[in-house]
Parts: C-alpha cells; sequence; structure tokens
C-alpha cells in the first residue's frame, strides 16, 4: 500500500524582480520523513521553505497537506495546518523562563473569564515537552541561561507544543558549533527516514 505524502508541492514558482526564485518545483515529504533542502546560496531553499511556511506566496502551484489542498496565507494559517516554521533568527524571549517561551501567547488559564495564567500548569506541561527533545533541565530555568542549541531546543518544543504535523528549519545548524549539532541532529534523528532534495536555481534566496 502506497503511503500518503503529508506534504505535496506542485509546480511551485516564485519570480521577484528580474529574478525567477523558483521554476516548477516539485517536492513531497512522508510522515516521519527528514527532508534536507541542499543547494547554493541563491538557489531557493528559504524561498521553498518560507513558501510552505506561509510567510510569501507563490506565483504558481499547488500544495497539498494531509492529504487535501490548502492555502496557507500567513504563517499562522500554516500553524493551523500543523506547520511550525523555525527560522534562522530564533524567536525565543531571553526576559522570560523556558516554560513561559514554550507557551507564550498560547497559556493555559482558569477562572473563566477572569483568564488567570495556570503556571503550574505551564510548568508541568512544558517539561513534557523538555524531556521530548531531550533537554534535561527545568521549565523554570531563565532562557538566558541557555546555549543557542538549548534555545534551538525550546523552539521545537514550542513547535511540538503547538501540535507541530511538520517542523521546517531554516539552517539550523548554522550558528552551532560542532558538538552543539551533533546534539541537535541527535534528537531529530532516531525515527526519521532521511532523503535529500536538491534545489540548482541561481536565484536569491
Amino acid at each position: 500500500m502506497t503511503q500518503t505524502a503529508l506534504l505535496e508541492l506542485k509546480g511551485i514558482c516564485r519570480r521577484f524582480p528580474g529574478v525567477i526564485a523558483l521554476d516548477d518545483v516539485d517536492l513531497d515529504v512522508n510522515p516521519g520523513e527528514i527532508v534536507a533542502l541542499i543547494g547554493e546560496n541563491g538557489a531557493g531553499k528559504s524561498t521553498l521553505m518560507k513558501i510552505i511556511g506561509g510567510v510569501i506566496q507563490p506565483d504558481a502551484g499547488t500544495m497539498r497537506f494531509a492529504g487535501r489542498e490548502v492555502i496557507v496565507r500567513s504563517p499562522r494559517e500554516a500553524g493551523l495546518q500543523g506547520i511550525e516554521f523555525i527560522h534562522q533568527e530564533l524567536s525565543v524571549l531571553d526576559n522570560l523562563d523556558v516554560a513561559a517561551n514554550i507557551f507564550l501567547m498560547r497559556e493555559p488559564t482558569y477562572g473563566g473569564p477572569l483568564k488567570l495564567i495556570d503556571r503550574q500548569k505551564i510548568y508541568v506541561e512544558a517539561d513534557k515537552y523538555l524531556l521530548k527533545v531531550g533537554l534535561e533541565i527545568s521549565s523554570r530555568t531563565p532562557l538566558s541561561l541557555l546555549s543557542i542549541a538549548q534555545r534551538q531546543l525550546v523552539e521545537i518544543a514550542r513547535a511540538l507544543s503547538a501540535g507541530a504535523r511538520l517542523l521546517i528549519m531554516d539552517e539550523p545548524t548554522s550558528s552551532l558549533t560542532l558538538s552543539e549539532s551533533k546534539l541537535l541532529l541527535q534528537i531529530v534523528r532516531p525515527k526519521g527516514r532521511r532523503r535529500q532534495h536538491y534545489l540548482h536555481y541561481p536565484s536569491p534566496r
């Protein structure tokens, strides 16, 4: 029985003034699969990821997610579909603790219309997601005490807590040391099938 792809892109095109960034690109990603986009600077890797994540829209082509055609007009719409995008510039906040970063803008509340933030529940749930990404620290830890690699894992934990079914990472190891890169790869690698997809278009990212 053929496995249904989680993500299917067909004929994706994107043009910028005077430049064709993506020209008739097809891509599919199956459940549990790790796909690496490989190409020189300007090949269109980030452009394609931004289209999947709803940051920009394609000029042509179709996108299917979880078996149905979708149009993703914003990162918020992508999140509602189960697509989370971790940018190269991390969006975690140094002045908050880890748990607050994981549930930022999605805090569980109690007290009916008062909507009081349930901090105890935040810490309990955040600790669970930290274990899932292999980060053995308390969710009460100030984010400012974490390394870049650990902060990246906090971003992954946040994406998982938001119900991510597809996680997009833009150059995740670019600011990491070799040992931190190995740690990150160990976290994402165990159950994932790996595949490389090459982009060759000499155009802006």
